[in-house]
């Protein structure tokens, strides 16, 4: 069990989530942990739905702190911890629950040792899900099984954990996984920023979320960079939340893909051992080329499709503008600390 002194800062950013934002601070509010002992910070993120003035009407205890503009997910965080003093802060997506012992058990994880500086939850798909044929349902595994939501189904792990690819691909553990499989292994590469508890000093030590990466991969990059100084990042099975993916955003707009390519390559130019860079471009080149040609031997389409060249393209744009910023950060890290952090990588 967690010390009973421990205070705990949970911080939670929202960006117009007026719609769901109650289910997710009634959730925290109705925690196991001392009541005395949790501060909600609540960051509104730039929205336009009034979801600051909604939390300060129907959640009194919380701290709302508003945003001008949208920052993007990495400034969001990094407000909240700024407003709160706790060696521990949680962090909580504004689209999820959190099980009622949720606080209680990243605490205790995170007190196992001084070494850890983060702790990753188990989150779990909200409703259930039966197999399907299409795969345009937007759930489809890491070994291509396709998912759609049934009354009558099993529940999905959304993650326990951050995994790295050997080009720098950042992907959730266990995704789609049945919830009833078996327990992964507690060391994982990285947590979760969707839900999990980090330790102040080890902020303090590796610094906090890069903001210029706006959304996507800043976990990724946070967790890579408390790896290279030598922290450790455990997941705790018992910590549970529950997420209604892609509540809050739009895993297949072509926002969400450019953000996410881009932001996969410049992780990896800042962290990534010379082979992990290389492939990291290389794919990304490889695949924006391929859509060009494809598309210039395909003629005219009709629909958003013959947009997707242009996008891929400014993608590879924004790269040669952006890259020299963030390899600069890599002299802030020596060469035998990212080959030994190299070894979580594994196969595409």
């Amino acid at each position: 069990m967690p010390s009973h002194s421990t205070r705990v800062d949970v911080v939670i950013v929202g960006f117009n989530s007026r719609t769901f934002i109650d289910e997710c601070l009634s959730s925290l509010e109705s925690q196991n942990y001392p009541r005395e002992l949790v501060s909600l910070i609540f960051v509104d993120n730039g929205s336009t739905d009034g979801s600051g003035a909604h939390v300060r009407r129907t959640h009194p205890h919380v701290t709302v702190v508003e945003r001008q503009h949208n920052g993007g997910f990495g400034a969001g965080v990094n407000t909240g911890i700024a407003h709160g003093t706790a060696e521990i802060i949680v962090l909580l997506n504004s689209d999820a629950r959190a099980h009622p012992d949720f606080i209680t058990e990243l605490v205790s994880s995170l007190q196992k040792s001084e070494h850890i500086a983060a702790v990753t939850a188990k989150i779990i798909l909200e409703g259930k899900f039966e197999p399907s044929e299409s795969h345009d349902t937007g759930f489809v595994s890491y070994d291509g099984w396709v998912w759609k939501r049934a009354a009558e189904g099993v529940p999905l792990l959304n993650s326990t954990g951050l995994q790295i690819t050997r080009s720098g691909n950042g992907r959730d553990r266990d995704w789609l996984r049945p919830v009833d499989s078996p327990e992964p292994p507690t060391e994982v590469f990285g947590f979760t920023g969707g839900a999990a508890a980090l330790r102040r000093s080890a902020l303090d030590d590796v610094g906090f979320f890069d903001e210029r990466l706006f959304m996507y991969y800043e976990d990724v990059d946070l967790s890579w960079r408390i790896r290279l100084s030598g922290w450790q990042i455990h997941y705790a099975s018992s910590a549970i939340a529950f997420h209604q993916h892609a509540a809050s955003s739009d895993a297949t707009s072509p926002a969400f893909r450019t953000w996410n390519e881009t932001n996969r390559a410049l992780v990896a130019i800042k962290n990534g051992t010379p082979s992990i860079v290389f492939r990291a471009l290389g794919r990304t080149l490889l695949h924006a080329l391929k859509i060009h040609v494809g598309s210039s031997h395909a003629g005219c389409q009709n629909g958003a499709g013959h947009l997707e060249p242009r996008r891929r393209l400014s993608v590879l744009v924004s790269l040669m503008r952006r890259a020299p910023q963030f390899a600069r950060d890599r002299r802030n890290t020596s060469p035998r600390d990212r080959h030994r952090v190299a070894q979580f990588t594994l196969p595409e």
